[in-house]
């Protein structure tokens, strides 16, 4: 939702998709917001930092998230693809 509010340059729902997660991280509980208190708010602000071409604040804010966003999850497809390229170069090597 916050990409989509940054890509249409609404700056208002912004601002209320960011003080809404703002105020689950406060009075909320459970797997959820204790991801979106350890790297969700991090992301989202780095985003909306690096949307207005802030960089530099952009990386202080995920500097003490980067070793927990691995907790969001996810695909491991790209570590599937990387072995079959190396099978793949191991044959034209033979």
């Amino acid at each position: 939702m916050l990409m989509c509010t940054l890509g249409a340059k609404n700056e208002d729902a912004t601002l209320k998709l960011l003080g809404s997660l703002r105020d689950f991280i406060r009075d909320g509980s459970g797997t959820n917001w204790e991801i979106s208190k350890d790297v969700g708010l991090a992301i989202c602000e780095a985003f909306e930092q690096a949307d207005k071409g802030k960089f530099d604040n952009a990386v202080e804010i995920l500097k003490p998230a980067r070793y927990k966003v691995v907790s969001i999850g996810g695909s491991n497809a790209q570590e599937f693809i990387d072995r079959e390229k190396s099978k793949e170069e191991q044959c034209a090597d033979d």
